[in-house]
């Protein structure tokens, strides 16, 4: 048994409590990257909110959100693809939020540590979908059974028209291969160094207040 080891550090196999919370401070810790663009002169962004309708949702100065959808995974199960269950239940999320506030979103994001699938033009690429969806704006597009499987789940479970899956689906970006579990609080140091022009600071003095803003 490696001596080095530590239960500070390892994650236990039996107790699924410890993996909840490092999801839930990965959440919070891209919530606090987004909270920094509230810093940014030219920002386009008036307030964010976590945990409220959205796992990160942003109300922009010209009175429209933005949601996001943060989802992980251990690097080794590889990247999303569009029929996971994580990715599914975050367009159906979507899906809810604009019916229930119509015309308030301009757009999706569904954010992630690992990229997303797009070995080939199919049911499982994501990107693939939401390009077909940019390019066939106001209808529903031509596609495979599978796919017309996969939006037709969502327009079932919102009881709504399929025209408007694909009209959310047009308006989702993707941001993956974000840092790994053990490296977003240390990039975010280094993003609050640029934003703030504070390079001449410590780095621990940069990684406390990292921490500071996560809190």
């Amino acid at each position: 048994m490696d001596s080095n080891i530590s239960p500070a550090t390892v994650l236990s196999e039996t107790d699924h409590g410890d993996d909840m919370q490092l999801r839930v401070r990965y959440q919070s810790t891209y919530g606090a990257f987004v909270a920094l663009g509230m810093l940014i002169d030219d920002t386009e962004i008036d307030a964010v909110y976590c945990e409220h309708h959205e796992d990160v949702l942003i109300r922009k100065k010209n009175g429209k959100f933005h949601g996001c959808q943060v989802k992980t995974r251990a690097a080794r199960l590889g990247p999303f693809k569009a029929d996971d269950s994580q990715i599914k239940a975050a367009l159906s999320r979507f899906l809810a939020l604009e019916i229930a506030f119509p015309a308030s979103f301009e757009r999706f994001t569904i954010a992630s540590n690992v990229a997303f699938w797009d070995a080939e033009e199919n049911s499982k690429s994501l990107p693939f979908i939401i390009e077909l969806a940019r390019s066939n704006p106001g209808k529903a597009p031509s596609t495979s059974l599978e796919i017309r499987r996969l939006v037709s789940g969502l327009r079932e479970n919102h009881k709504c028209k399929v025209v408007k899956v694909w009209e959310v689906l047009a308006r989702v970006t993707l941001q993956g291969e974000l840092p790994q579990f053990n490296d977003i609080e240390c990039q975010l140091a280094v993003e609050i160094a640029e934003v703030l022009d504070a390079r001449s600071r410590r780095f621990d003095e940069l990684r406390a207040a990292a921490k500071a803003l996560v809190q």
